[in-house]
């Protein structure tokens, strides 16, 4: 009687303690990844960024405060985001409108990762608001870094021009850099279903056992 006291109660410590490793891998597999984010701005605008043309919102574009923000890890098969922030010094509202046009250009080069909408995102520039440019980036693959760059391209037309003249000035090229999180090759929803099936066999197994009986 005393023996099987004491496998019952060794039974019912490795249970909950099975129990409690199981939720806490499984809040693991949820638990949102650190951020990096890195603050980019022209220490001299006007020597470096000049164009032929007249453009309010050139001007604005390179007073502006460039972020960049990205998981610092990532899960095998998990979805998450590369984003840029571009946040106007000042509002500036133009009394007529301009005869420029200013579009950025965002391209992600990340080959070890899937990305939507695309590699590559075109924002027209508003001088008004913060606006920001979003990569969803998916790690399909298991490299032990992930590793890319993203570029940064303003083009301006004059509207004056017949043609519509382009200049295509760059920005910045920002190296990034992500850590992938690999459990032997198993997509983390699977891991979080096993996670928490396990926990809750071991948590109502011997009610269900009794049950059947």
């Amino acid at each position: 009687m005393h023996k099987a006291n004491a496998k019952l109660k060794t039974w019912n410590f490795v249970r909950w303690v099975g129990v409690g490793l199981l939720f806490i891998a499984w809040i693991w597999s949820i638990w949102p990844a650190e951020k990096i984010e890195s603050v980019l701005s022209f220490s001299s605008p006007s020597e470096f960024f000049e164009i032929d043309i007249d453009c309010t919102t050139w001007v604005q574009l390179i007073n502006s405060a460039f972020t960049i923000s990205f998981p610092k890890t990532i899960r095998y098969d998990e979805k998450d985001f590369v984003t840029l922030t571009i946040d106007p010094a000042s509002h500036v509202f133009k009394e007529q409108e301009e005869d420029c046009g200013v579009v950025l250009e965002a391209y992600l080069d990340m080959p070890d990762v899937d990305i939507e909408p695309g590699t590559r995102i075109f924002e027209p520039l508003s001088i008004d608001q913060t606006q920001m440019i979003l990569f969803k980036i998916t790690a399909d693959r298991r490299p032990e870094n992930i590793k890319g760059d993203l570029w940064i391209h303003a083009i301006t037309t004059d509207n004056q021009q017949s043609t519509n003249h382009d200049q295509r000035n760059p920005l910045f090229v920002i190296p990034l850099q992500i850590g992938l999180i690999d459990v032997i090759g198993i997509p983390i929803q699977y891991l979080r279903v096993a996670f928490l099936g396990l926990a809750l066999v071991f948590l109502f197994g011997p009610v269900i056992t009794k049950w059947l009986k």
